[in-house]
């Protein structure tokens, strides 16, 4: 009888912790998402420091590197997926060792804080991964979240048609474009910025999405993209969910919201800014490919994407 894939949860940022605690494990939680990774056809197993605690992180930092390069050198592992976001993944970039991790198969996947390691594999190796929900997004069902999830890895030929969510603002009736498929958390895209870590992206299509962040400073880092060149040469910039943007900028600061930001960014750049792309820390997140060539287009509200991912694709799946 032959075995479930293997989905292996790597932990390079923040434990996994009771609710209000920093020193617990939240053992109930974990079992939830495991179960619930396996009810989708995953033989889920766990990176060695899974359950280990140091201050806010999952283990030192080199527990964290340690667990990180077996998962994804060890050869047994078909698919990696961030148990969570938090903070923690950027420190371990100049301790990973990138020579061992260049003959690796092992695609990584999730978003937030990981991000950073998805640009980072992406800036140093050429290698691309999945932005897709981390693993304690599933303690709670989503039908569209688990549908694209487990869609995601069943073909070489990724397909992806999704509507636009609630937020959408200001887009065309009708919009393509293609591009090397890239973005993530833009506070932690934007951290990278001026270092090793940071890819090189011309005429791509960058994704990007945030949570709890007021709009003042989605805009200030926008701007701060721009500035340095990096939305200039990108064929779209698209954006997810900014969850918590309506947090205001403090009392007498007036009114300053997403649409603002948005309305600003679309009047002074000369590339396609989007919106409503069903992508962050909200519970329909799509699964999507990163680091690789693909299409985009939105037609009537209905997000269209695809992608070769012959590349990224784990060598089995449910």
């Amino acid at each position: 009888m032959q075995s479930n894939p293997v989905l292996t949860l790597i932990a390079p940022s923040r434990a996994l912790v009771v609710k209000d605690t920093l020193d617990t494990i939240d053992e109930k939680r974990l079992e939830v998402i495991k179960n619930a990774l396996t009810n989708l056809g995953w033989s889920v197993r766990e990176a060695e420091n899974l359950r280990s605690l140091d201050h806010r992180f999952a283990g030192s930092d080199a527990e964290r590197v340690q667990a990180l390069e077996a998962v994804l050198t060890d050869g047994t592992t078909d698919l990696a997926l961030a148990l969570r976001g938090g903070y923690g993944a950027s420190r371990l970039l100049p301790l990973l060792n990138w020579d061992a991790l260049s003959d690796s198969t092992v695609p990584l996947a999730g978003f937030s804080d990981g991000t950073a390691l998805l640009l980072a594999l992406l800036a140093k190796l050429g290698k691309g991964g999945w932005l897709a929900p981390c693993a304690n997004a599933f303690d709670m069902q989503c039908n569209a979240r688990d549908g694209a999830f487990c869609q995601a890895f069943q073909s070489k030929d990724f397909h992806l048609t999704v509507k636009a969510t609630s937020g959408a603002y200001q887009n065309p009736e009708a919009f393509a474009a293609k591009g090397l498929l890239w973005g993530g958390n833009l506070s932690v895209l934007v951290s990278l910025l001026g270092t090793p870590y940071f890819p090189n992206v011309q005429g791509g299509i960058l994704f990007l999405e945030d949570v709890a962040e007021p709009a003042y400073r989605i805009e200030r880092a926008l701007l701060q993209l721009m500035y340095a060149g990096v939305l200039a040469s990108q064929s779209a910039v698209i954006l997810g969910d900014f969850t918590g943007s309506e947090r205001g900028a403090g009392v007498g600061a007036g009114h300053f919201g997403l649409r603002d930001v948005i309305d600003h960014m679309c009047r002074i750049l000369k590339v396609p800014v989007l919106t409503g792309f069903p992508i962050g820390h909200v519970p329909t997140c799509v699964t999507i490919p990163t680091g690789v060539v693909g299409d985009v287009a939105l037609r009537g509200g209905t997000w269209i994407l695809h992608a070769d991912v012959t590349k990224i694709l784990p060598k089995t799946a449910p």
